[in-house]
């Protein structure tokens, strides 16, 4: 019986994807990543190691409401879950579930991913003037990434100025998140996100970023709308940019 396998085939690449946050923008997620590695045949593309667990107490409810049900918890068991099982990093296509980074990062052993920090980071790379003038980014995001202020301590040191949709657009906004979450095709939301998008670019931005997973099946509506100028940045693109990047790497 053998003992040992042949040293190429002792580790594979693999991405933890701690996802179900929700299940739609996991499988998003993981289409996308598919589709951005060069792969010939099956064996060309890079292990998935999935949680698609829906069953985490919602995040939204958990920052604006409060409550005794915090999703920390399984988010930290999913994240060991995912380790034990060969991760080699994981990644999470849920921004407002950033909220937890932290406390699940400090209960393993692998890089977690900091999807919200790699998408102001692409923007400032991509758009950031030689001479220092600041950029401000308008967030399509769920509100409670309003109220936590999740992106603006990242933002800063990037001389980025971070702006929201106003009250009755990030009210439009949530519905169009729920929405999809509850099943409605993302098509049917398309005219609603690019009339929220198109209020929000008014407001001064240089630049708008999907930060929602939801939202992100609607980013190429928003580049593909006349009435939409600026760029427009995707956190789950920014997310799948990276992941590849590590996966290559540990390929090497």
């Amino acid at each position: 019986m053998q003992d040992s396998l042949p040293s190429k085939l002792k580790h594979t690449p693999t991405v933890g994807i701690m996802g179900g946050l929700g299940p739609a923008a996991t499988i998003d997620f993981m289409q996308r990543l598919l589709r951005a590695t060069p792969a010939g045949d099956d064996g060309d593309h890079y292990r998935q190691l999935v949680d698609n667990n829906a069953k985490v107490p919602s995040r939204i409810k958990a920052i604006l409401e409060g409550g005794d049900i915090d999703p920390l918890p399984m988010l930290i068991e999913m994240g060991k879950n995912l380790e034990a099982g060969g991760a080699d990093f994981l990644a999470m296509p849920c921004n407002t579930a950033h909220f937890y980074h932290q406390g699940v990062q400090e209960q393993v052993s692998i890089p977690f991913l900091h999807m919200p920090n790699l998408a102001l980071q692409a923007i400032h790379e991509k758009l950031h003037s030689d001479n220092s003038d600041r950029l401000t980014v308008a967030l399509l995001a769920s509100p409670a990434l309003q109220k936590v202020k999740l992106f603006e301590s990242y933002a800063e040191p990037l001389a980025i100025d971070i702006i929201y949709p106003q009250a009755p657009q990030q009210t439009q906004l949530l519905e169009v998140i729920q929405a999809i979450k509850a099943g409605a095709t993302a098509d049917s939301q398309e005219t609603a996100f690019k009339d929220i998008a198109t209020e929000v670019q008014s407001l001064g931005a240089d630049a708008l970023l999907v930060c929602c997973s939801e939202l992100s099946l609607l980013t190429g509506v928003l580049r593909e709308a006349e009435q939409i100028i600026f760029p427009v940045f995707d956190s789950i693109e920014e997310l799948v940019n990276k992941s590849l990047k590590f996966l290559r790497e540990i390929s090497e």
